[in-house]
């Protein structure tokens, strides 16, 4: 079997192509897009691996390369009281006194394996500092 069938038939299995499902099918199809292109250019084992992780990344908002903490990674004003969003990274922040956060650096994970963040997920970084997140299991109240 191809790769493209084998993924064909596990998003079949999944139920990813249902029309009464999420989305109407369309995710399925959407990946089947992504996969016939994928399989079209013919990687190796090796470049398969690294082009599937760039690719997560990127459509993931993660940078390639550690963020810098220079002047031209940051927006504009976030909050009005001088909160600034990094450009590359959209979970990290600069406050006004220059200190640097990453809000999503800690993910809560509870006992039904639902994942969420609160304000105790951020933590400071120093730059450069390449974004990643722990994960933390949580008793259900």
């Amino acid at each position: 079997m191809t790769i493209e069938k084998t993924i064909k038939h596990e998003l079949e299995l999944a139920g990813w192509f249902d029309k009464s499902g999420m989305y109407e099918g369309m995710i399925g199809a959407a990946v089947m897009e992504l996969v016939t292109v994928f399989c079209k250019q013919g990687h190796s084992g090796m470049s398969a691996g690294l082009v599937a992780g760039i690719f997560k990344d990127c459509v993931n908002g993660l940078p390639l390369m550690p963020l810098t903490g220079h002047d031209d990674e940051w927006g504009e004003d976030f909050d009005g009281n001088g909160t600034l969003q990094n450009n590359r990274c959209s979970h990290v922040f600069k406050r006004a006194d220059g200190s640097a956060y990453d809000m999503n650096a800690v993910i809560f994970r509870d006992e039904d394996g639902c994942t969420f963040t609160s304000f105790d997920s951020r933590r400071d970084v120093t730059f450069p500092y390449s974004p990643k997140s722990e994960t933390v299991d949580v008793k259900n109240d």
